[in-house]
């Protein structure tokens, strides 16, 4: 993995872009010292964010799922407040 500093990664990003198009990864170095990486953006669906992630999954569980035609959630807040 190749490392840059600040100010060459500027002046050269965009050749560093075409390097990541074909699948390189960069480091970027301030004064020595690593902050940023560099790297391919992934095609399939990723998410850093698990929480995400499992709200998206819940969402897509629940459509479809009913309480009935006889069922309704102000029914059943109702029944609970008795």
């Amino acid at each position: 993995m190749k490392q840059f500093g600040a100010f060459k990664a500027k002046t050269h990003f965009s050749e560093i872009l075409g390097d990541v198009i074909n699948g390189e990864k960069f480091i970027i170095t301030k004064h020595g010292v690593q902050v940023a990486m560099i790297i391919p953006f992934a095609q399939k669906e990723e998410s850093a964010d698990p929480v995400k992630d499992a709200i998206r999954a819940l969402k897509k569980l629940r459509k479809g799922i009913t309480l009935g035609k006889k069922l309704s959630i102000r029914k059943m807040l109702e029944e609970g407040r008795k």
